[in-house]
């Protein structure tokens, strides 16, 4: 039961669902809970779920800041950015076959 005394936490979104299926699901589950809740804390590493912010004042998006350097989070919010993805730069630090990183590209990574 979700009210608007609610306060929602919910960390990884979508996951243990069918890939196919995740952020479908998990898009639906925040648009439920936005009329219903008036505060949720929501944790994703899925990209697409940040589009449901454009033209939506009641959703924020924050990233957590990560360090290149020592391959860990800072613990920093960062308010209003959508984040992005270190995978690469993680693969490429820690020693990945360059033509390795080069094919993601061919196989839908979007940088």
């Amino acid at each position: 039961m979700v009210s608007k005394e609610s306060l929602v936490l919910i960390d990884e979104i979508g996951g243990r669902t069918d890939p196919s299926k995740r952020v479908a699901l998990s898009a639906s589950i925040l648009q439920y809970l936005k009329d219903r809740a008036d505060l949720a804390v929501v944790t994703t590493h899925y990209g697409d779920l940040t589009r449901l912010k454009e033209g939506d004042t009641r959703l924020e998006n924050a990233a957590m800041e990560f360090s290149l350097k020592t391959l860990e989070p800072t613990w920093k919010i960062i308010w209003g950015s959508r984040g992005d993805s270190n995978a690469l730069s993680i693969a490429k630090s820690i020693g990945f076959n360059d033509k390795i990183i080069e094919h993601t590209h061919k196989y839908g990574w979007r940088s």
